[in-house]
């Protein structure tokens, strides 16, 4: 182990070679025998220790403390006074200028091992828990620049946010602080989320999910989040913990695997995951359900004559339009071509039929870009015990197949 330095500082060469042959074997010795040279050893060798006299030429042992306690790179540095001094108020300076230890000539030999060997004891550990500090803030700067963190108060209002976070979210620390941890929220979120999420903080536990949230400028990213609960003083609840980590570019992808790419609606396959999902409750729980299919009457005319790029602003207006007449627990999709699928939930054969009716009245009615007006036609159909996805969709097909050979811009019930 590489041994500890001392500074002996004394304008008396006697007194210097006695200590320095009293520590010699244990410390490194470094001597100086005026203030203004004691500086410049210190500033150049950052002892562990200092034994400083308090009578010495052109700078004394206060000048040195002073200028010691004024640099911030020497202020940790531990000093003794080790001199002929014994009156109280000599020692009382000496304290006051933020000595260590005040040791009186004539000293006892055991007495200064012991004293020299506990400040340096301390001095190691200062050192040690230094280092430890700084690699602590070290992993903190990490951490806050590359980890997705947020607290929040009870309340919800945000107290801390990380770097990570607001550059991810487009916000400064500043306008994020004290502000509400929902402005990050995206508005679109499942109807049993906050219930549970509520639920389980006020039981003190755990809560796991991913949350859509939206940044600065309003543009969508998604959080795989953990948030706890931070306590205080007598397990009294002080607010909220979250860590995170960015899934946006997961969350894109599962969107493009099920999402048509024309209408940003649903594609066949994800509608398929729907239908199944609904049948196997409708099994389990009788929930009751319809579905339609919704055909644009002749649009092949509109691609002959208008072209594909009419064609595709006719299809997404048709969507539009589709979207706008459902409710929220309902699911829109596009099957394919200009085929679209409803899927009406807690819906019985009349309301569902009411519900298409209302829709082509309103396609009727709406003057599409470029092509002016377009019909639909409509093939309806309920969940019937015993169905399944094969059966369920051949009805409502045989259904839009009835409804376009009896003339098309009609409502068809099987």
């Amino acid at each position: 182990m590489k041994k500890a330095t001392v500074i002996i500082v004394d304008d008396e060469a006697i007194n210097v070679e006695v200590v320095a042959g009293l520590l010699g074997d244990e410390y490194n010795i470094k001597v100086a025998f005026d203030g203004e040279q004691a500086i410049r050893v210190i500033e150049k060798v950052r002892p562990d220790l200092i034994l400083l006299d308090i009578h010495m030429p052109k700078l004394d042992g206060y000048g040195v403390a002073r200028i010691l306690r004024e640099d911030p790179d020497l202020r940790e540095i531990p000093f003794i006074f080790l001199t002929a001094k014994q009156d109280s108020d000599s020692i009382v300076e000496g304290f006051r200028l933020g000595a260590t230890d005040y040791i009186t000539k004539p000293f006892k030999k055991e007495e200064l091992l012991v004293r020299v060997a506990n400040h340096i004891k301390v001095k190691q550990l200062q050192n040690k828990l230094n280092e430890s500090n700084r690699m602590m803030q070290h992993y903190l700067e990490i951490i806050d620049r590359y980890v997705i963190t947020l607290e929040t108060d009870v309340r919800g209002n945000i107290v801390k946010a990380s770097n990570a976070y607001c550059k991810l979210s487009g916000y400064t620390k500043d306008e994020i602080a004290a502000k509400e941890a929902s402005i990050f929220s995206a508005k679109e979120k499942p109807k049993d989320f906050y219930p549970e999420f509520i639920e389980t903080l006020s039981m003190g536990g755990v809560w796991n999910g991913e949350l859509g949230c939206s940044t600065r400028d309003n543009r969508p990213f998604w959080l795989n989040m953990t948030i706890l609960p931070k306590y205080g003083c007598e397990k009294r609840l002080e607010g909220f913990t979250a860590i995170a980590t960015d899934i946006t570019d997961k969350k894109y992808i599962e969107i493009l695997a099920e999402q048509d790419p024309l209408t940003k609606l649903y594609n066949r396959g994800k509608l398929d995951c729907f239908l199944e999902e609904k049948i196997a409750a409708a099994q389990d729980g009788g929930k009751q359900f319809c579905v339609m299919i919704v055909d644009v009457d002749h649009f092949k005319s509109v691609n002959d004559e208008y072209g594909h790029q009419v064609g595709d602003s006719v299809l997404k207006q048709f969507a539009r339009i589709l979207q706008s007449k459902i409710d929220l627990r309902d699911i829109l999709g596009r099957w394919g071509g200009e085929e679209f699928v409803i899927i009406l939930s807690d819906l019985g054969a009349e309301q569902a039929r009411g519900v298409a009716e209302r829709i082509r009245h309103n396609i009727e009615g709406f003057d599409f870009d470029t092509v002016g007006t377009k019909t639909a036609s409509f093939g309806v159909t309920d969940y019937r015990s015993g169905d399944t996805l094969s059966t369920l969709i051949k009805r409502a097909d045989d259904a839009l197949y009835r409804a376009k050979n009896e003339g098309r811009n009609r409502v068809v019930f099987l």
